[in-house]
């Protein structure tokens, strides 16, 4: 690899390059060493030399880097070993002093943790004076709630007693009053009944005389109209016979007309000079294929 850069392994030194930051010296030897004089691009050669300085600056980059990356690495290493090593002895450190305090403190934490004890039983001890008389209290709450709801329960049942016997005194008296009148309803209802059997004699009578005089009305209007369909049947029957008749008068004159006049243009074609190359049925002929013949055509 050395063949291909611009400086040698003995000319790095990556302490005084990265660390004291000397490289001006090393980057002007490579600039001085990558200099080409009068490059060309002109021809294969020039180029060639070109791209070939170009390279071994590349080469002289990477090599450099490298041996700044490389006493980086190293130096970190070194920093991590250094911290752990400090980092273990100040939790040993640590670790001892926690412990010696703990020993010295051992009488003063004995005294306060007896202290606690005994305040704690004794708070217990309140704390049980408090709760009981608490309980007493609630026990002496609930006995009179007790006889407070037997008494509202007993003068519940009795209100309730009283509103059943007045329901019962209520519902004996409105039964003796439906009775009453549903008695009344009934006489009146029989009464009602016998005005509507009688009044529905009278419709009935009514209805049938009615009914009679509408059949024999319908009757009559059936008549009258049979008859009128018979003369409409009849003038029209003879107004259709009418009009066929003046119809076919009609079509007989105009065919007469039509004729009429067909037969003077032939008889004028038959009374002209004659052509002795045509017979008078091919003069005819002749004159209706040139339509000199009103109404008379030659259907091919």
């Amino acid at each position: 690899m050395s063949e291909k850069m611009l400086i040698t392994t003995d000319q790095v030194n990556p302490i005084e390059i990265f660390v004291n930051g000397k490289y001006d010296n090393i980057l002007e030897f490579i600039k001085t060493e990558s200099e080409i004089e009068e490059p060309t691009v002109k021809n294969k050669a020039g180029r060639d030399l070109i791209k070939s300085m170009a390279a071994r600056v590349a080469s002289s980059k990477v090599f450099l880097l490298a041996g700044g990356k490389d006493l980086a690495d190293t130096e970190r290493k070194k920093i991590a070993d250094t911290l752990e090593a400090m980092n273990k002895s100040r939790k040993y450190i640590e670790d001892c002093l926690v412990y010696r305090k703990a020993e010295v403190r051992k009488p003063l934490t004995d005294y306060e943790n007896a202290k606690k004890a005994e305040e704690a039983a004794e708070l217990a001890k309140q704390e049980k004076i408090k709760q009981d008389a608490i309980d007493a209290e609630k026990a002496e709450f609930e006995r009179q709630k007790k006889e407070l709801a037997d008494e509202k329960a007993k003068l519940e049942t009795e209100r309730l007693q009283r509103e059943a016997d007045e329901r019962a005194k209520e519902k004996a008296e409105a039964d003796q009053k439906s009775a009453k009148e549903e008695e009344i309803r009934k006489r009146i209802e029989a009464e009602a009944e016998t005005e509507r059997l009688r009044q529905k004699a009278i419709d009935d009578e009514n209805k049938a005389k009615l009914e009679k005089q509408l059949a024999v009305d319908n009757e009559r209007k059936l008549a009258e109209a049979e008859a009128k369909q018979k003369e409409d049947d009849r003038l029209l029957k003879e107004r259709q016979e009418r009009e066929a008749q003046e119809k076919r008068e009609s079509d007989t004159a105009h065919r007469k007309k039509i004729n009429n006049e067909a037969l003077s243009v032939i008889d004028e074609i038959l009374t002209r000079a004659p052509n002795p190359k045509l017979t008078p049925g091919q003069q005819i002929i002749i004159a209706i294929s040139k339509n000199e013949v009103p109404n008379v055509f030659i259907k091919y």
